[in-house]
């Protein structure tokens, strides 16, 4: 589980947005337990990589957290089937913190609030999403242990 949590956190790179005609946005924001730190984004339109190989997810973002919230935007996303896995960095060290037992430090979450299963991530079919030609706008939920 816990290579899925960093991989998550080095995919945040400013997102990859297309041409912004090609579809619409997706708003991702979360509510944060404090406003340390940054809230790391990214969104997936494949079971392969997700939700931790940076390199196959399709667009990645990064937010500030102001008064308890952050909110990540993809732009110009075509309408599809999509998930997306987000990482509070607390301390924008742009790794998942663990205890000496892999128990995650810091905050994170899927879409779908689909949850990890207790051999690793979750699965991107538990958290796929459609998306549509107007986009669209998802709400996550962030867990702490």
């Amino acid at each position: 589980m816990i290579a899925w949590l960093v991989g998550l956190a080095l995919a945040a790179d400013p997102a990859l947005g297309a041409d912004p005609a090609a579809g619409g946005t997706v708003t991702v924001t979360a509510r944060p337990r404090s406003d340390q730190g940054r809230l790391l984004c990214s969104l997936f339109d494949q079971p392969a990589g997700f939700p931790g190989d940076p390199q196959r997810a399709v667009a990645r973002a990064a937010a500030e957290i102001r008064d308890g919230v952050a909110t990540c935007l993809f732009p110009a996303v075509p309408p599809g089937a999509y998930a997306v896995a987000i990482l509070h960095d607390e301390n924008g060290n742009l790794a998942m913190d663990t205890s000496l037992l892999g128990i995650p430090r810091e905050g994170f979450g899927a879409s779908r609030d689909a949850k990890p299963r207790p051999t690793g991530p979750p699965r991107f079919e538990d958290a796929v999403v459609e998306v549509g030609a107007e986009g669209a706008a998802l709400e996550l939920v962030l867990r702490y242990f």
